[in-house]
């Protein structure tokens, strides 16, 4: 950020700061509750209350853009990688079996870009206690809205909130009763893939002192929430990314802190745990929860992923965006449930190397920002381990391909560039204050 914005974000006038949290307060509103709407349109049959906030507060960020005289993007180099996918889903176009479908997605995948620009910029006259109280307070809205569908009658039950929405009905509802799901966000997958971005950010404010209890509530929710769901890409990444952790904290180290001791060996008991139970109940597992833990269900992805070659060999500039893996092959699955095979099916070898590169650099994008204090080196941490955990949730799942999880992912990206900045500068100025 750039020494004449960020002295004209700490002269804002008081009202336009508070305009901002309530402008801001807005936004996370409809991003927890991104109810859908019939448009009646061929191109795209419904709208978000969601994508209509971003579109709202995008059209009016034009007159902050004239008056500051440029628009801040955040990080070229990570706002440059967050380009890449939404860049090939449109070149894509010129050799999809579908040009009106991969419009259509790249269409829909620019709301996401629009989104990061829109919070880089609307929230950066924000203190870092709102951002991350906002992420905490996020965290118990989604939990508890999606215990609240499953209560008998629920406002929020999946029946009301898509009722007009869904190709296959029965399957959709099975799928949410026997897995933790969220109204609005959609089956599980998509509802772990969120949970497991935000948890870093919880942590980072349980070691802040912003809300430390019900921030260290808020992670464990996350975690129990995300057993529920049955994500094995979502478990998966939190194990691996944890491992990690405790792994770089002795090399760098060479020692590993008790905290950090209790909770790993609580994180291992909860995992041999739940799949002692799952072993143990295997037999009187209901059908669809069964399948996530049997050999077939595996099986099924494999053959997915195997499908992949054939693929190329006919399409080796890929298929296009949006373009469903059963139309091209005998697997009757619509995604490769890997986004880096996808992006593959997609934008063929070229292309679906180049973009799967652009997202596993995200994560060290993150950690070469450059801080100025040690809350914004925490927080700096916290954003690239977020992103690290979707990269690793995309190993065996492709939710990062679905509208609403991607929107989620570059806001949250956005939110987080946003707090290492606002770190960076409110204890920066503390310290020199305290220094004079």
């Amino acid at each position: 950020m750039s020494r004449s914005l960020d002295w004209q974000i700490r002269n804002r006038p008081v009202h336009a700061r508070r305009t901002a949290a309530i402008v801001a307060g807005v936004f996370l509103l409809a991003l927890l509750f991104p109810l859908r709407f019939q448009t009646g349109s061929m191109f795209l049959g419904s709208i978000s209350l969601l994508e209509v906030a971003v579109l709202a507060l995008f059209i009016f960020l034009f007159p902050l853009v004239v008056w500051r005289g440029s628009l801040w993007v955040g990080d070229g180099l990570l706002t440059g990688l967050l380009v890449i996918p939404w860049l090939f889903a449109c070149l894509s176009w010129a050799w999809s079996l579908d040009s009106d479908q991969t419009l259509k997605w790249a269409v829909i995948y620019a709301l996401p870009l629009i989104s990061y620009v829109v919070v880089v910029n609307h929230f950066n006259v924000l203190s870092s206690n709102f951002i991350l109280k906002s992420l905490v307070i996020a965290v118990w809205v989604l939990i508890f809205s999606s215990i609240i569908s499953y209560i008998p009658g629920s406002p929020l039950a999946p029946e009301i909130i898509y009722e007009k929405w869904l190709e296959d009905e029965a399957g959709f509802y099975r799928g949410y009763r026997q897995r933790f799901s969220h109204p609005f966000l959609g089956l599980s997958n998509n509802f772990a893939a969120v949970l497991v971005m935000l948890l870093p950010f919880v942590v980072l404010s349980q070691k802040l002192g912003v809300w430390p209890r019900l921030s260290l509530w808020a992670g464990v929710l996350i975690v129990l929430s995300v057993f529920a769901t049955g994500s094995r890409g979502a478990i998966l990444a939190l194990v691996l990314v944890g491992a990690l952790i405790v792994f770089t904290e002795a090399i760098r180290h060479g020692r590993i802190r008790k905290k950090l001791m209790i909770g790993t060996g609580l994180g291992v008991v909860l995992v041999v745990s739940v799949l002692v139970m799952v072993w143990g109940l295997s037999a009187h597992l209901p059908p669809h929860f069964k399948n996530r833990v049997s050999v077939g269900g595996l099986e099924a992805r494999l053959d997915a992923w195997r499908s992949i070659g054939g693929v190329l060999l006919e399409y080796p500039f890929g298929v296009g965006a949006g373009i469903s893996l059963s139309s091209v092959s005998e697997v009757g699955l619509q995604s490769v449930h890997n986004a880096y095979l996808q992006n593959l099916l997609w934008y063929g070898v070229f292309g679906g190397f180049l973009v799967s590169v652009a997202m596993v650099a995200l994560p060290w994008a993150a950690f070469r920002l450059r801080v100025l204090t040690p809350q914004a080196e925490m927080a700096k941490k916290a954003l690239a381990f977020s992103v690290l955990l979707l990269m690793v949730v995309n190993l065996s799942q492709a939710s990062w391909e679905t509208p609403i999880v991607r929107l989620w992912a570059y806001t949250v990206v956005g939110l987080g560039l946003v707090l290492v900045r606002r770190l960076s500068v409110e204890k920066g100025e503390g310290a020199a204050r305290r220094s004079t």
